[in-house]
């Protein structure tokens, strides 16, 4: 196959993408109204289609193969095995402290990119990893909910060849310590970057319940970033979590999104299910304190 196996192609501009996925919405519409409950694999696979673009128009990636940490592991050498560990998060010293939405970010984005970055799973689990305080005092004793006895904590599961899995395990470790450290709400850039983001996907859900012979091009010239700095989210020199791109909405709501000729559609791609935080509701007022 040409480019060298790779047959996942990357959304060359935001224009191209906003255009895709008002095609999307547009078509969604069309099969819904025209004949409803008729096409139904359709429309799911229309919905799965608008959900990973929407996470590609934030800069989620499904994948990232050549990302430097991953790039640098040594070549797998002997059997894989799986290595789990825990790591407790402050609680009792920190009461008051939402750390469980500062792990996840908008829509699980901040844990998920993390496994993606380091190629692991992480869980949140242990008192309070339940949002539903009710049914998690039901569940406790119980069979397979034997977590909730413990304090909370980050369950992180990685699956390689033995160094390769210390190494990821130690990375994974690292990353996340630094997310459990509280930041003072004018100097952490981690949390500006999340609620950035967040406010992204809301415009963007907004603009999917609009009818869609609305002027899709104004929805979407106030929701998509930046075409020359999107990307995957980094780690900068001082060790914290941030999204890669700032949304320049002078420049978008120039026009960017002037035309409204067709682009070519590109190949769709399939992205993961994305982990979902219900203590994003909480995202009002200041996001990582609990009521």
């Amino acid at each position: 196959m040409a480019g060298g196996g790779n047959n996942r192609q990357r959304f060359s501009t935001t224009t191209s993408i906003a255009e895709y996925l008002k095609q999307l919405l547009r078509d969604k519409h069309n099969v819904s109204t025209c004949a409803p409950n008729t096409f139904l694999h359709c429309e799911r696979l229309l919905n799965e289609e608008i959900e990973r673009v929407r996470m590609e128009m934030i800069g989620l990636k499904a994948e990232s193969p050549n990302s430097s940490f991953l790039a640098s592991l040594p070549e797998p050498e002997g059997d894989k095995v799986q290595i789990i560990e825990k790591v407790f998060i402050p609680v009792n010293r920190f009461p008051n402290y939402n750390f469980v939405g500062r792990l996840l970010g908008p829509r699980g984005m901040t844990m998920r990119q993390l496994e993606l970055n380091i190629g692991c799973k992480v869980k949140i689990r242990g008192k309070g990893s339940l949002r539903d305080r009710k049914r998690e005092e039901q569940l406790r004793g119980k069979q397979n909910w034997e977590h909730l006895q413990e304090e909370l904590h980050v369950v992180i599961e990685v699956e390689d060849t033995p160094t390769r899995a210390q190494i990821k395990l130690e990375k994974a470790k690292d990353e996340i310590n630094k997310l459990l450290i509280p930041v003072s709400e004018e100097d952490d850039e981690l949390k500006r970057k999340q609620l950035e983001d967040l406010r992204l996907l809301n415009g963007v859900e907004a603009a999917q319940n609009m009818d869609p012979t609305n002027n899709y091009n104004n929805v979407y010239a106030t929701v998509i970033p930046s075409p020359v700095d999107t990307g995957l989210m980094q780690y900068t020199t001082t060790g914290s979590l941030v999204s890669a791109f700032q949304p320049s909405l002078t420049q978008l709501q120039s026009g960017i999104i002037a035309s409204r000729t067709p682009t070519t559609l590109v190949r769709p791609m399939r992205i993961h299910g994305v982990v979902t935080g219900d203590y994003l509701k909480q995202y009002r007022g200041h996001p990582y304190r609990r009521s």
